[in-house]
């Protein structure tokens, strides 16, 4: 069926060259148009996720022995968070490795709503680690992170 299409395109470019010309530069025109538009808006998100900022630690300062995870939620974003998701990764120092158990995996979370500027601090329980490892001897790093940001309310 599309090739009856493509025919009929052909014969309409062939009998009407100037107006279909003009026809496939509009399209071609606004599509690009709208790709930019689109890249625009991908690069705007990005910026947005990118600028809250979610840090992991061992740190028995702010946390108790039986939770000393520290994670810590940045907004520099200019939108208001309303949740943020993560996971948890540990390397040792020097490797690239993730030592916390592959087969534990747990998406950590937060509701907690944050305007521009605010940041919150919460503590967590040490993941299972491969082998006998000192959870404070670790580099601790959050990954897969995901924000849902406050949608715009209609007037």
């Amino acid at each position: 069926m599309i090739w009856v299409a493509i025919l009929i395109g052909i014969l309409l470019l062939f009998s009407f060259p100037k107006q279909m010309g003009i026809l496939i530069g509009v399209v071609a025109v606004g599509c690009g148009a709208t790709y930019l538009y689109s890249e625009a808006e991908k690069s705007k998100k990005i910026k947005q996720i990118e600028a809250v900022i979610v840090t992991v630690s061992f740190n028995t300062k702010y946390c108790s022995e039986e939770f000393p995870i520290f994670v810590n939620i940045k907004n520099r974003s200019n939108k208001i968070v309303e949740k943020v998701s993560w996971g948890i990764n540990a390397y040792r120092k020097g490797y690239s490795s993730n030592v916390a158990d592959n087969n534990y995996f747990r998406e950590y979370s937060s509701d907690k709503i944050l305007n521009t500027g605010q940041h919150f601090g919460v503590c967590y329980k040490v993941p299972p680690l491969s082998g006998t490892l000192n959870p404070k001897d670790l580099n601790w790093l959050a990954v897969n992170k995901s924000i849902d940001f406050k949608q715009r309310q209609a007037q």
